[in-house]
């Protein structure tokens, strides 16, 4: 698609209405199905022009949360997701929401956070140490 064409986010405004009709699983399948199916054909350009350009503060923080959903696993693919998810994270504070808990998980693909130590496994570790002396794990 060319600078000159545009996408059709009309769906966009579709799970917003559903949303304020108080139908918000209805307006989520949208949301998820949508962006799915957009990113199963490997329209990215599409999605990311979505991110680039939506009106955070009329979707909702339900909308948000699951646009932030389903783009995660394609964040590498989206150059717009991260500006998005700065303005989503401001959206969240504005309203009162712990945008930690909430996007905190949601910022980066799986692949891109580090990998915590489990519990078990620093338990596991100490152990080991104090009968062993050493770390096995």
């Amino acid at each position: 698609m060319t600078a000159s064409e545009s996408y059709d986010f009309s769906w966009l405004d579709t799970a917003r209405n559903l949303r304020l009709q108080g139908k918000a699983s209805e307006s989520l399948d949208v949301i998820y199905q949508t962006i799915n199916r957009l990113l199963m054909a490997g329209r990215f350009d599409e999605v990311d022009a979505m991110l680039s350009t939506l009106d955070v503060e009329s979707q909702g923080i339900e909308l948000l949360l699951a646009i932030a959903i389903m783009t995660r696993p394609a964040s590498d693919e989206l150059k717009s997701r991260e500006a998005f998810f700065e303005r989503a994270w401001k959206t969240f504070k504005k309203n009162g929401k712990d945008a930690k808990k909430l996007l905190g998980n949601l910022r980066y693909a799986p692949h891109q956070m580090r990998p915590r130590r489990t519990l078990l496994k620093r338990l596991s570790n100490r152990l080991a140490e104090i009968l062993f002396g050493a770390w096995i794990f």
